[in-house]
């Protein structure tokens, strides 16, 4: 093999890419020569959607670009395992790999990690009775922010316990 350094064995390795010559002798001294061609092809560069955290019972879009085709695992809590853009729904916090794959068969492998949390208990007050025109108190509990709807009748409809009037008259607090 014209390497470097030569290379005196029926295979080189170790080769970088382009034209290398071997010269061939058999056992009754006749001489050979034959050529072969390295081409190198760059790996792709397979990118996936940021890590992310969902609720129990959440579904989240995954996706991978850089490649042709993608394996994702662990399979069993995606929508598809062999599709750029599967849906996940893990029970538990899940690391995800996917390994994409170009025309060249080159691959690469990337990670998106899903952190599940559970469920905070959350509450509402009962149902409250008023006459027209009287304020009634909502109750709600377990958030850190809360948005009431419809809002139109409510003075601050960010806060746990807003008064809701049954006359919007009532809003002007002047």
């Amino acid at each position: 093999w014209n390497s470097n350094p030569p290379q005196n064995t029926q295979t080189a390795s170790g080769l970088y890419a382009g034209n290398y010559t071997v010269t061939i002798t058999d056992s009754n001294g006749c001489i050979q020569y034959a050529s072969a061609t390295i081409t190198t092809f760059p790996i792709p560069e397979v990118v996936t959607s940021p890590d992310q955290k969902i609720c129990v019972g959440e579904t989240v879009q995954l996706s991978a670009t850089g490649a042709l085709n993608y394996i994702w695992s662990p399979a069993n809590s995606l929508s598809c395992d062999l599709c750029a853009m599967p849906v996940a729904k893990p029970r538990l916090t899940t690391t995800y790999q996917v390994i994409g794959t170009d025309s060249n068969n080159c691959n690469d492998t990337a990670f998106v990690n899903i952190t599940v949390v559970p469920r905070v208990d959350v509450g509402v007050g009962p149902d409250v009775n008023v006459c027209v025109g009287d304020p009634a108190q909502l109750s709600a509990s377990g958030g850190v922010e809360y948005k009431w709807s419809p809002s139109f009748n409510m003075i601050d409809s960010t806060i746990a316990r807003p008064n809701a009037y049954t006359d919007s008259s009532m809003l002007d607090s002047t």
